[in-house]
């Protein structure tokens, strides 16, 4: 099994009696996945920045509007008010 697809499982295994809303697995960037974060009573998926970019650039679109449409789509703070810490991702730019 691959370390996305166990990641996955745990994030969905653990959460099994949670609210389904409580966390969001972004399926479509499944392969950003790099682990979780255990808090209180959820298991949340832990994703990196700089891979979905890259995921974005893939499906064809320049790396400054994948930057943007990242930072607006997940980033935002619309977003994370929405969606509030049913998910994270990690800044690994380096900078």
């Amino acid at each position: 099994m691959a370390k996305v697809d166990r990641i996955e499982k745990i994030v969905t295994e653990e959460n099994a009696d949670n609210d389904s809303m409580d966390i969001e697995l972004l399926t479509e960037f499944k392969d950003a996945l790099i682990g979780v974060f255990r808090a209180e009573s959820k298991t949340i998926p832990v994703y990196s920045y700089l891979r979905l970019v890259e995921l974005a650039v893939d499906d064809g679109i320049d790396e400054e509007t994948a930057v943007e449409w990242v930072d607006d789509t997940y980033l935002s703070k619309e977003m994370q008010d929405f969606f509030g810490g049913a998910y994270i991702i990690v800044d690994d730019t380096g900078v």
